[in-house]
């Protein structure tokens, strides 16, 4: 692995793909191997592309969603010895050269610096358990109070037939919804109850991931909660965020998020920064829209609502 050429120009991509292939089939084969593995991993840095560093990682916060292979797979292999010695490795080494690519820019395209940060943090947390991001506001997200309406279309021109997979869609609200979204808009006569929201198991994703308030009959659902905020002291802000289909989100009555198709995995998904000057202290309220997925062979609806703002400080990732 370590005297392989990977040859610079259009075909690099190729000859690093094998590479890290070649690595991943000598862990599956041989765990104990992994301290080894990493340390001749550090001759090639320079032949690598920052994704290709963060896929052999395989950290376990940058892939909510899924079952990754690479070097944090393997830690629970090993024993204390090994594991200690891969974690001083994974520490001192990778996580610098990740943070500073991060700081560089030097990665494919922007939709790629999440899971890059996430990385980062699942490595400081190899010595600080309590690196990374935190929800804000002085209650937890979990013990929030949300207050919310589901509904149908109005209107034929918004129905769209069961069987119809892709169903996010803007549709005409009746009247008593104009402004649902802004912070002054009175939601008193509205369902209340604590996210997530939902209708239909929860399935594929986080086994304790359970709906805390029944959605309702209707397709599409608004839903509003308000969190207070004593200090806006973190150095970033990101929505997380539990559905099936496309949302929108609000922060204080401005559109912070949006997405037009569905998650299949359901987990608490990174989608968005969000701008510090739109958070204030008091205060604050999210607002989210959504609607229902319909299960293909049962024709159930499914659909669940949470989001949360989370808070970094940029000392976790250094």
């Amino acid at each position: 692995m370590d005297t392989s050429e990977i040859k610079s120009g259009e075909r690099a991509a190729e000859g690093a793909h094998n590479v890290m292939e070649t690595l991943k089939i000598c862990l599956q084969t041989d765990p104990t191997l992994a301290p080894e593995l990493a340390t001749a991993l550090q001759l090639r840095f320079s032949d690598l592309k920052t994704g290709d560093l963060t896929g052999i990682v395989a950290s376990p916060s940058a892939n909510p969603a899924g079952q990754p292979f690479g070097f944090f797979a393997v830690l629970e292999k090993l024993d204390p010895k090994q594991r200690k010695e891969l974690e001083d490795i994974l520490f001192t080494v990778y996580r610098p050269e990740i943070a500073k690519r991060l700081k560089a820019k030097d990665y494919a395209e922007e939709a790629d610096r999440p899971g890059i940060v996430c990385t980062l943090i699942d490595l400081a947390k190899l010595r600080n358990p309590a690196a990374g991001w935190k929800p804000i506001g002085k209650v937890p997200s979990s013990e929030l109070v949300w207050r919310f309406k589901s509904f149908d279309p109005i209107v034929e021109k918004d129905q769209l037939p069961i069987h119809e997979e892709r169903r996010f869609r803007d549709i005409q609200l009746s009247d008593d919804l104009k402004d649902w979204f802004k912070p002054e808009y009175d939601d008193s006569k509205w369902n209340s109850g604590r996210a997530p929201i939902g209708t239909g198991l929860i399935k594929g994703g986080n086994p304790s991931l359970v709906n805390q308030s029944d959605w309702g009959k209707g397709e599409f659902i608004v839903a509003r909660t308000t969190f207070e905020v004593d200090a806006l002291d973190f150095d970033s802000y990101r929505l997380s965020i539990l559905v099936k289909q496309g949302y929108h989100v609000y922060l204080n009555g401005q559109r912070i998020a949006s997405y037009g198709w569905w998650l299949s995995t359901p987990h608490y998904a990174p989608m968005s920064s969000v701008d510090p000057k739109l958070l204030k202290k008091g205060s604050n309220s999210l607002a989210v829209y959504s609607n229902v997925y319909y299960d293909p062979t049962t024709k159930a609806p499914i659909g669940h609502v949470d989001c949360l703002i989370e808070g970094l400080k940029h000392s976790d990732l250094e």
